[in-house]
């Protein structure tokens, strides 16, 4: 259950199957059915159900009324497509890549690991790549990943503001 509206209607559908599974031993017999009829033709308080199964429903009658069934059901299917619609657009946007701040790039990885160590103590979260070429090792800060450009942009914006950097944004896909 999601929301308030979504334990209304599973307790409305609950109550609605136990009072069909157990229907015959609730029902009032005919001796009690004209008491009841009796009291509300003079205007005189019902009396007090003796089956306190029944009482329980009739309370649950009075605050999860039958007629709210179908908004209630509604309004779940609602929540319910737009948490789908909302997963698809989550799929969609990791389906174009990652995106991934470049920060900086160094000969030793100690450097480069110095430098991750200080940014994951201010709250990034990265890693170091390494790659060598032509017998030249070089050891990259990469920041990331992040499910939108414009969330890499910023985190760039703000290392080369704060820090001095020539962050790079790039996409992985």
């Amino acid at each position: 259950m999601r929301s308030p509206e979504d334990l209304a209607r599973v307790s409305v559908e609950g109550r609605e199957r136990f009072r069909d599974a157990s229907r015959d031993q609730m029902n009032l017999s005919e001796d009690e059915e004209e008491e009841r009829r009796a009291a509300l033709e003079s205007g005189i308080p019902l009396p007090r159900d003796p089956n306190p199964v029944r009482r329980e429903l009739e309370r649950h009658d009075d605050r999860y009324p039958i007629e709210q069934l179908p908004e209630l059901r509604a309004e779940t299917l609602a929540g319910e497509q737009q948490r789908i619609a909302e997963m698809e657009a989550m799929k969609a946007s990791e389906a174009g890549g990652s995106y991934l701040v470049q920060v900086a790039h160094y000969p030793q990885a100690e450097e480069a690991v110095t430098l991750l160590q200080r940014l994951i103590a201010d709250g990034y979260d990265g890693t170091v790549l390494s790659r060598t070429e032509q017998g030249a090792t070089t050891h990259w800060v990469q920041l990331g990943p992040y499910p939108t450009e414009a969330k890499a942009q910023a985190v760039a914006r703000d290392l080369n503001a704060t820090l001095g950097f020539s962050s790079l944004v790039i996409v992985e896909p």
